[in-house]
């Protein structure tokens, strides 16, 4: 009897042959050996399927899967299909893991059905940490708990430092267009965290994630049109608690953390669009930072949204505040 693995480590690889090696180095070292990693390459025209299948015929713990260009979420899906594990942890191929962070991760995971750790953000995929930083402040969430905190903190959304129960995954997971390209790990975390029992937060320090100029983060452009689309399908997941009082108001938090990123993205942005005036109608009781209340304060006014994100700054350094009505 063949014996399956405890981990089943997805990186989707698209065009990193640059970053491709120190990946999997950080993966194939790591100090929990136990484990298998699913390369799925998704079309790539550089160099990175060929790595893929040198470090296969070296490592019988690697698998590859060579597809056509689908997306990141179609090669998840596909990896996590192919998965024997018991958990499943999600690495980008131009990130790594320190080499004890699968052991740390397992010892910190307990009985729970998912844990989230936090990153760390490095400049040079060579400065890789390779030990974690371990917080003494790890906690146990319930599903509508764990949402509610994903819907505010931005940190819990991404799909890195984590590891999740394999059995959470069925055909709903990754059910989402082509051309949703940024915040479908947003989405999957939602369903999982909707699905699981228990789930472990910490800020402990697993994952290092390399902040490149030509990432899909760093180059893609928000805009109106695209996030009210993207909250079709955060809403449509949300369907079944959205009547939890917790709920709604955490997704204003979402919403309001969507239009401040606009506002200070895109000048065009038209601060008289029915999203945003209603948005703003409903945001006067939530627990703003001084920052976020000076723009939500712009919002109302058009002529003033002009304003620049440099005057914003001197404004909040200079902590001329100006209070919501």
């Amino acid at each position: 009897m063949i014996k399956t693995p405890h981990i089943s480590i997805i990186v989707p690889v698209y065009n990193v042959e640059l970053y491709l090696a120190t990946c999997i180095n950080s993966l194939i070292n790591q100090t929990f050996s136990d484990i298998e990693i699913l390369l799925v390459d998704d079309g790539s025209l550089d160099g990175s399927g060929n790595i893929c299948d040198k470090y296969a015929s070296e490592d019988s713990r690697i698998r590859v899967f060579h597809t056509s260009n689908n997306g990141v979420t179609f090669a998840r899906k596909t990896g996590t299909e192919n998965a024997q594990g018991e958990w499943i942890c999600f690495v980008d191929s131009d990130d790594t893991m320190p080499l004890d962070a699968l052991s740390q991760m397992l010892h910190m995971v307990g009985n729970c059905d998912m844990l989230k750790g936090d990153h760390r953000k490095i400049h040079n995929i060579d400065a890789s940490s390779s030990q974690c930083s371990i917080q003494q402040d790890l906690i146990q969430l319930q599903s509508t708990d764990f949402i509610c905190e994903c819907l505010k903190n931005w940190k819990l959304r991404g799909p890195w430092g984590s590891l999740y129960k394999r059995k959470l995954f069925d055909n709903s997971i990754f059910d989402l267009p082509r051309d949703i390209v940024r915040g479908e790990d947003y989405i999957m975390n939602v369903r999982l965290g909707n699905k699981a029992k228990q789930i472990a937060v910490t800020t402990s320090i697993v994952y290092n994630y390399f902040d490149r100029p030509g990432s899909c983060m760093n180059t893609f452009i928000p805009t109106l049109q695209f996030e009210k689309q993207f909250e079709k399908y955060l809403v449509a997941t949300l369907d079944s608690i959205l009547n939890s009082k917790e709920i709604k108001e955490a997704l204003f938090y979402h919403r309001y953390a969507v239009i401040k990123t606009l506002y200070l993205t895109n000048k065009k942005l038209d601060t008289k669009d029915t999203y945003i005036t209603e948005l703003i109608k409903n945001t006067r009781h939530l627990n703003l930072s001084k920052e976020d209340n000076i723009i939500r304060h712009l919002y109302k006014y058009p002529r003033l949204a002009k304003t620049s994100l440099k005057t914003l700054r001197i404004l909040h350094n200079l902590k001329e505040i100006i209070k919501p009505s």
